[in-house]
């Protein structure tokens, strides 16, 4: 699932600042367990592809923006 999400990232079928479907969508769409999901989407975030912005989403980051690791 982060493959494929990251593939459409990468080739920009999900655009910066997209929103990505919630949890429970995401579970529903593929099927796989809710812990799956949250560990497809933390790695999505360790790429650098997405920021999850509590009681928001999880959203397609901006290529310009810097990793939160980075940021002073």
């Amino acid at each position: 699932m982060a493959t494929s999400r990251g593939a459409a990232i990468r080739t920009r079928r999900l655009a910066p600042g997209e929103k990505l479907p919630s949890h429970k969508e995401l579970t529903e769409l593929y099927g796989f367990a809710r812990a799956t999901i949250q560990r497809a989407l933390r790695d999505l975030e360790d790429e650098g592809l997405v920021i999850s912005r509590k009681g928001s989403g999880v959203y397609v980051r901006n290529r310009t923006e810097r990793p939160a690791g980075l940021r002073p």
